[in-house]
């Protein structure tokens, strides 16, 4: 994507989870804080570009083991969805977070070059 066009993304993805937040959330008065929205399309963008990729995580914090990164970036997303709904303490925006990965998910196909597959298509794992 390069630096200029990741930039922009990165800022677009800030600004839809923002407008995320603000939707949800209309009667907020906390300020959004931070660029977590913004990581959050980023993680969303991964996803769609590279969904089959190992990931080396800890299991119960002691056990490594290899997860491909649509299990991860989707349990990670489910989990957002029910904080914002179950356990949500105000403290956080998770509306942003959700807005955020949303966004990144729909823009990437924009934003990436031309030569590059989404879904990992044609590279062998």
């Amino acid at each position: 994507m390069g630096h200029t066009r990741f930039a922009l993304f990165f800022l677009v993805c800030e600004i839809l989870a923002s407008v995320a937040h603000v939707v949800a959330n209309p009667d907020s008065a906390a300020p959004l804080i931070g660029a977590s929205g913004a990581v959050s399309g980023v993680m969303g963008a991964y996803l769609m570009l590279h969904p089959k990729v190992k990931i080396l995580v800890l299991a119960f914090n002691r056990f490594p083991i290899y997860l491909p990164a649509y299990a991860l970036l989707v349990g990670w997303f489910a989990l957002q969805i029910y904080t914002a709904y179950v356990a949500a303490d105000g403290a956080v925006a998770w509306w942003a977070h959700i807005g955020g990965f949303v966004a990144g998910v729909v823009l990437i196909p924009g934003f990436k070059r031309t030569d590059v597959p989404l879904f990992d298509a044609g590279i062998a794992h």
